[in-house]
């Protein structure tokens, strides 16, 4: 990866040359009820009533945005 420059900011092309190992979800209350989930960094969204469905509900939203089988471990901090 690119180091940062001189005031801290990434160089261009240092993000374009990593691998991603992780995405990060932001859950918060969603605004018509339930939960919602962004991706930090990538064009990810899903809405459930439950945890438990919000975390099936991500499963398949990052299945579906990348086009692959999703193998990540999905870690819930409260």
């Amino acid at each position: 990866m690119t180091p940062p420059g001189e005031h801290g900011e990434w160089q261009r092309g240092a993000l374009e040359s990593t691998s991603m190992d992780e995405i990060i979800f932001v859950v918060e209350d969603a605004p018509d009820g339930g939960l919602a989930a962004r991706a930090l960094g990538e064009s990810i969204l899903t809405q459930a009533a439950t945890m438990a469905e919000l975390h099936d509900k991500v499963r398949d939203a990052v299945r579906c945005h990348f086009e692959v089988e999703c193998s990540a471990q999905f870690w819930s901090r409260r």
